[in-house]
């Protein structure tokens, strides 16, 4: 079987004029199988539909914040950079990619994106919006190297995110700020912190749409290997069926 093409939406700088992706997002695309392609944000929605026509899966890669105003807020002062540009290209290419049912994987950003592009909300600053009646806030934005893990999360065993990684807990890197917040109705929260933050949602009723708050990429370990792997496999089964 061929390789799938996954779509990476990656970040831009603050004055909007680079486009750029960590390495290791394509590294690990590769390793599993995949071929990755660094979408532009400047697609028109004709040019959107073309790009989804060649492509077998989707990854929303992290980077700065969401504007507040996608999710009917106003901007408190801890919302940290913001691109516009970007924003709008991924709220226009998710729900086109979920009508395809083409496989969907969010890091970071992504389980953000995903989240307010299906109906949600996000805390705009944990520090200063979140509070637990179980446990004190653990340290979100870890130091580096960021290949470190930080904390744990726990994963609900009746979960893609378990299926892929076998893990009912998983020791992860944390790189964030912003969470989910209210979750919608097409979305199940699948693992969270030992403070509850949210830390992995999927859509049960669709082949492959998973977000995860932490970087997969920039870890070594088994689970993360399995869950690229899982994502590039769920993007060959999609090319497979397309090209039946």
């Amino acid at each position: 079987m061929s390789m799938p093409f996954i779509g990476i939406s990656g970040s831009m700088n603050d004055q909007e004029k680079q486009v750029f992706l960590v390495r290791a997002y394509m590294q690990s695309i590769l390793k599993a199988g995949g071929i990755p392609v660094l979408l532009s944000p400047d697609m028109d929605s004709y040019a959107m539909t073309e790009c989804l026509h060649q492509l077998d899966g989707l990854l929303l890669a992290g980077g700065g914040d969401v504007e507040p105003v996608h999710f009917h807020e106003t901007a408190i002062a801890e919302l940290g950079e913001t691109t516009p540009v970007r924003d709008q290209f991924e709220l226009s290419i998710l729900p086109m990619a979920i009508e395809r049912q083409l496989p969907v994987l969010g890091i970071c950003r992504g389980i953000q994106v995903m989240n307010v592009a299906l109906g949600g909300t996000l805390y705009q600053d944990l520090p200063t919006q979140y509070s637990s009646a179980h446990a004190a806030l653990l340290v979100h934005q870890q130091e580096k190297p960021y290949e470190n893990v930080s904390h744990s999360v726990h994963v609900k065993a009746d979960s893609l995110l378990f299926r892929l990684t076998h893990q009912t807990q998983l020791q992860v890197n944390s790189m964030h700020h912003q969470a989910a917040k209210q979750i919608p109705p097409s979305l199940t929260v699948v693992a969270r912190s030992e403070d509850g933050v949210v830390e992995a949602l999927e859509n049960k009723g669709y082949p492959f749409f998973l977000g995860v708050q932490w970087h997969p990429e920039r870890l070594a370990d088994p689970p993360s290997q399995n869950l690229f792997k899982g994502f590039v496999q769920a993007c060959k089964d999609y090319r497979r069926k397309k090209n039946q």
